[in-house]
């Protein structure tokens, strides 16, 4: 590994998406990307899954906080 690479997750999994690429102008093009709404929250309920755990909210036990005060 070079420096200053980082290691890459082999198990990270990738959204899926549309990306549309149009010309905008000689110099320019327009980038579009579409992620479906489903994606998007499947990867946040794994995120809070993850900060879940370890959150620490005054007046609850650790990683015990309703989902929308942490």
């Amino acid at each position: 590994m070079e420096q200053g690479q980082e290691p890459q997750n082999e198990t990270e999994e990738k959204l899926q998406c549309d990306i549309r690429i149009e010309e905008s102008g000689p110099w320019k093009k327009k980038i579009a990307v579409t992620i479906p709404r489903q994606e998007i929250d499947k990867t946040l309920d794994n995120q809070y899954a993850e900060l879940v755990r370890t959150a620490e909210v005054p007046g609850f036990r650790k990683g015990r906080a309703p989902r929308r005060l942490s």
